[in-house]
Order: C-alpha cells, then structure tokens, then sequence
C-alpha cells in the first residue's frame, strides 16, 4: 500500500527565534507520518530534534558559499496540539518552516530515498537531483531554498505547497509535492527562481506502508521445489 499525502499545513515563519515551529496540518490523525521541512539562514547552526521529532538521515545539508541550511525530520502524529516545535537552535534563526502529514504506517524511517544538490552561485534554475525509488506511486517531495526575496516556479506534475520568504526577506524556499509513477529512477527536477543566486534542491519519497512491505518476502529456490511438488501432488 502506498503512502499518501493527508494534508500540508501553513507555512511559519520568524526573523530570529531559538524555537522552530511550523503549524500542524488540519485533518491530521494519529499514527499519520509527519515531515518538518525547515529552510534557516545559518549554515552552522546546531539543531536539537523537538519532542518525538527525529532528522531524516543525510538531510541536514548546508550550502558550502552561503549561509544557508536545510533541514528535515519526522514524527509519528499522536494527539497533536496545532504547532509543532520541530526543533529547536543554539542561537536565534530566520527561517521557514511546515509539515506534510502523509497516510503511511512507515514510521521507523519513512523517508526511502533522499538527494540533495548545491546549485551554483549563478542562475535562476535550481536542481532538485534524482532519486531511485523502489515501489510504485511513491509520494515525492521537491524542496529549494535560497537567500534571495524571490518567488518559485515549480516543475510540471508537481503540486506547489510552499512559496515563501522569511520576515527580513533573506530567505525564501519552496515545497512540491508529486507521485512517481514508475519503479526505479525518479528523473531530476528543475524549480526556477524569480531572483538568481546560490540555493540548495532536494527531492525525496516517502516510503510505503511497512506492513505490507514487510509481507513481500522473496521465494528461494527450496520455497519453488516445495510448491512444485505439492501442485504435481
């Protein structure tokens, strides 16, 4: 069974504060997977997971030649209030901030394949990079961000989620949602700025659900010459 997408919630945003919040998706249900995206101008900032908050592996990602970061984590949804600190910082941020609530029982690590790419210092085409997904209809999410006051053009097939910019204009990102509709490779996508500069493009899929993944086990050899034997007995 695929997961799907429930909900996205409003985006938050702040000029400098310690507490990384973005609002909770309305509709949202217990046992719902939760992906906090947080955009931050500080690329050396320590984050602390919020309560039941956990980083999605390897995506914590800063850009090398501006002082811009990114970071994403999930949460089981059980009885939420309508925020959520998605983590906190060791000193005051501007950033952007929201979750996407998605129906999926995957909750040990429900991101399945992740890339990130730090585009160059020039033009407006951020890359969000390819991935390699393993089941069908996976959920696909596209998320750039940039220290420029600029808006985003999202690439076809994608639904727009986010386009905003931080309180002192230093900082905008976007969000996309989609679907990969094939097994295996998720082809790169291209979001296009309003403003050129230095920006990082993410692309990742939201895993399946674990249970009926975990009934997929392959035959062995043994298993085919048992069945073989029991259907010609």
């Amino acid at each position: 069974m695929s997961a799907s997408l429930r909900a996205a919630g409003n985006t938050t945003t702040s000029a400098a504060t310690l507490n990384l919040v973005a609002d909770v998706p309305a509709g949202t249900v217990d046992g719902d997977v939760m992906i906090g995206i947080l955009w931050f101008n500080d690329n050396t900032a320590v984050l602390t997971a919020g309560a039941g908050w956990t980083l999605v592996p390897n995506s914590r990602v800063n850009h090398s030649a501006i002082v811009l970061g990114v970071a994403l984590y999930y949460k089981v949804a059980s009885s939420e209030g309508p925020t959520e600190t998605i983590a906190t910082s060791n000193n005051n941020q501007q950033y952007t901030g929201m979750i996407l609530t998605y129906r999926s029982d995957a909750a040990t690590v429900p991101v399945e394949a992740m890339a990130s790419l730090e585009n160059a210092l020039v033009g407006a085409n951020i890359t969000c990079p390819a991935i390699s997904t393993q089941f069908v209809n996976e959920p696909l999410i596209l998320t750039v961000g940039n220290l420029q006051n600029c808006d985003f053009s999202g690439p076809s097939g994608f639904t727009e989620r986010q386009d905003a910019t931080g309180p002192t204009n230093t900082l905008s990102s976007a969000v996309y949602t989609g679907t990969g509709l094939t097994i295996g490779s998720q082809d790169a996508q291209t979001v296009v700025a309003t403003v050129a500069g230095a920006a990082l493009g993410l692309q990742l899929s939201i895993a399946p659900s674990r249970v009926l993944t975990e009934q997929v086990v392959p035959l062995t050899l043994m298993d085919i010459q048992v069945l073989s034997l029991a259907i010609v007995g």
